[in-house]
């Protein structure tokens, strides 16, 4: 049975904390220092969390790709403290977040009725679809901003404030800052982050799995829309039809990156760029019994 050590969680996000854990070696000094920032994050933020922004498991079950991708890639011990800390940090800034769903969802209106010639309708949802992707714009900015100032007071100044010892030394969470701060631009049209940072790829890597977890599939259902309704949790094809979406964002900006820049890919239509990342985004296609190539 799974020992768990004193903490201020509850049983089953500290069960996927240990799980997570579970794969670093003995000696790392990784876990306990993860162990103590997820009880100030879940207490500061996660506790309070609603289903507009995300589940509560998100960081956890993040965490858990940052250590297997990260431990596959032969992270260094502090590298793999910033990639921990990364996935407890990176979404700390709650956004009323704009999805991939909805604008996939408007720019189909607007090619149907074009295709059917209702033109006024057509420009209508054009204009629509661009106000929502300057509105995601926006908003992912304001996202990344936020949660660096938030991971720049917990890792800097929490520490001194409450007489604890700090969890990443100046180096270390400069560096974690800086991804955080980046994070999302990848889901904006940006070529980031560069190979040359491989760090900032494996967290790249363990964030984007997290919609084809069926726990971050059902965080996509549970998310209200703009008639404030969530989806139908006991219709399969609502399952199916997230997941397609999920995927579809895992393909779709793979053209953020030029074909001939040299970047090590897996394969000709995903993001993902660590063996390992790739592993476990074609093995939770094959659970969901779908192919990839």
């Amino acid at each position: 049975m799974l020992s768990l050590p004193a903490s201020s969680l509850p049983a089953h996000i500290a069960h996927l904390l240990e799980l997570a854990l579970s794969p670093l070696p003995a000696s790392a000094n990784v876990a306990e220092p993860m162990r103590r920032m997820a009880d100030v994050v879940w207490q500061r933020w996660l506790a309070r969390r609603l289903p507009e922004d995300n589940r509560a498991e998100h960081e956890f079950i993040v965490l858990a790709n940052a250590v297997r991708i990260g431990l596959a890639e032969g992270l260094l011990e502090t590298e793999l403290r910033i990639a921990a800390a990364f996935s407890l940090l990176h979404d700390t800034q709650f956004i009323p977040r704009i999805t991939e769903a909805q604008t996939t969802a408007v720019a189909g209106q607007a090619e149907l009725a074009r295709q059917a010639g209702r033109i006024a309708e057509a420009e209508r949802l054009a204009a629509e679809h661009s106000r929502l992707e300057q509105g995601k714009f926006a908003q992912r900015h304001q996202h990344m901003r936020g949660g660096a100032l938030t991971a720049e007071y917990l890792l800097r100044r929490l520490p001194d404030e409450a007489g604890t010892e700090r969890w990443l030394n100046d180096i270390e969470a400069e560096k974690c800052i800086s991804i955080i701060r980046g994070h999302d631009r990848w889901k904006l049209g940006d070529p980031h982050p560069a190979s040359s940072d491989w760090l900032a790829v494996v967290c790249l890597e363990a964030d984007a799995l997290w919609p084809l977890h069926p726990l971050g599939v059902q965080a996509d259902l549970e998310r209200p829309g703009d008639d404030g309704r969530i989806k139908d949790l006991h219709d399969p094809q609502a399952w199916r039809d997230q997941l397609a979406v999920s995927v579809n964002t895992l393909h779709k900006y793979r053209a953020n990156w030029p074909a001939d820049g040299g970047d090590p890919f897996q394969d000709r239509r995903s993001i993902f760029r660590t063996p390992a990342g790739h592993a476990l985004y074609a093995r939770w296609l094959e659970y969901w019994g779908l192919e990839f190539s």
